[in-house]
């Protein structure tokens, strides 16, 4: 399946890593390459970029043939036989709680300061609120589907103008489920493609809008309204190519992962030996405890490049195979194979049993990973992939428990 974790990584590295070389070696980004993080020695890492090369385009075949090797064992079997008429009363139940955990976690954010930090981790619930919503209506006709898609994307996309990454997943899922359910051969028809050019439109004019109400192009609008109403002057404007590649994050990407390879290749920045993989397991840890705790790979490169940045809170990611590299070199890239295996299998079994246990704990604990796999593969970091995934998972037993009446104590990987 296109959305399988595997497919959405290989998708958006190379459209990433494509668009951005592009973008750099051109005058299109030459001011972003200038100001942004210590990327305006770009040229200046052509001693490394034989191996800058291997890691980027290693790492695309490595999870591509993960995909091919899962896709051959277990996917070509994943087809679900139809979705069942689900009792009413538990669909009814699912979707009032669906519903009751958006607004309250819409309302009141999730935070941890209870261990001294203030990053609002309600996204994940809200997430898997969607799912829940998006499996329930997949009985009714298309247009009522198509309706409580737009219902449940268009606030969370209001809500997170912030980080277009989380209305992005809202729609990756909401199109998961749609493709997971209804398991119709792929058929091309020019009302299929006139949808989809319309879907790409919305994306991309809630992309411009987001950046507008981020305070690109400065024209500090008061409300949602009024953002709007900005685009065009926004798109006018002589400098949107290049802030359109700061928005779309299509040079910082390669830049800052071409740059943190270069550091360790040189040893300006040490390797990392699997610190920054295994941050995860001392999360619940305060660092007042545990001084030696590790850092993220964000937290590492950004101290490193723009530490007075890092300060006031800004950080810059390094995707999933920089920081493979950083820590485990060249070998490193290996781990993607098990990874993306273990995520790609989890994924083709929710597959095969959505139609069966549509509300089922590994079908929407299955979608949230995959629609979220972006977040990983980006750079996020492999604890927060992690920690969310955790935070996801309390909803889904409950709406497991609901809808089946039983406890999710086996997660089905085959």
């Amino acid at each position: 399946m296109l959305l399988a974790p595997s497919s959405l990584a290989v998708t958006y590295l190379s459209i990433s890593f494509g668009l951005g070389a592009f973008a750099l070696r051109s005058d299109v980004a030459t001011t972003l390459r200038d100001t942004r993080a210590g990327v305006g020695f770009w040229y200046s890492l052509s001693s490394s970029a034989p191996t800058i090369a291997g890691v980027l385009l290693g790492s695309i075949y490595l999870i591509t043939l993960s995909f091919i090797a899962n896709w051959r064992s277990k996917g070509r079997d994943m087809l679900s036989q139809g979705l069942p008429g689900m009792p009413s009363r538990s669909t009814f139940i699912v979707v009032c709680i669906a519903v009751a955990l958006l607004v309250t976690f819409s309302v009141f954010p999730l935070n941890l300061s209870v261990l001294g930090a203030s990053d609002d981790i309600s996204y994940p619930v809200r997430l898997l609120c969607c799912i829940a919503l998006f499996a329930a209506c997949q009985n009714r006709r298309p247009l009522v589907r198509y309706a409580v898609y737009l219902a449940a994307a268009a606030p969370m996309a209001m809500m997170s103008f912030h980080s277009k990454r989380e209305a992005l997943f809202v729609v990756i899922a909401a199109i998961t489920v749609e493709l997971m359910a209804h398991n119709e051969p792929l058929k091309v028809s020019f009302r299929r493609i006139g949808l989809a050019l319309l879907a790409a439109s919305v994306v991309f004019v809630f992309i411009l809008w987001a950046s507008v109400m981020r305070g690109y192009g400065g024209y500090h609008p008061t409300s949602a309204i009024e953002g709007v109403r900005y685009i065009p002057q926004y798109v006018q404007e002589p400098y949107f190519i290049e802030t359109a590649t700061s928005n779309f994050e299509t040079n910082s990407t390669i830049s800052h992962t071409a740059n943190c390879i270069h550091m360790i290749r040189t040893g300006e920045l040490k390797m990392q030996w699997g610190a920054t993989l295994c941050k995860f397991v001392f999360l619940p840890v305060p660092r007042r405890y545990f001084p030696g705790k590790p850092e993220s790979m964000i937290a590492v490169y950004t101290q490193h490049v723009a530490s007075k940045f890092y300060e006031i809170g800004g950080s810059f990611p390094v995707t999933l195979p920089g920081e493979l590299y950083a820590n485990f070199g060249i070998p490193g890239l290996v781990l993607v194979v098990p990874l993306f295996m273990v995520l790609d299998s989890f994924f083709f079994s929710a597959a095969r049993s959505i139609g069966e246990d549509p509300f089922g704990f590994s079908v929407l604990l299955a979608v949230y990973l995959g629609s979220s796999s972006v977040m990983l593969v980006r750079g996020s970091g492999l604890d927060i992939y992690i920690v969310y995934a955790a935070i996801a998972a309390v909803p889904a037993i409950v709406f497991g428990v609901v809808a089946g009446r039983r406890l999710p104590w086996r997660i089905r990987i085959n």
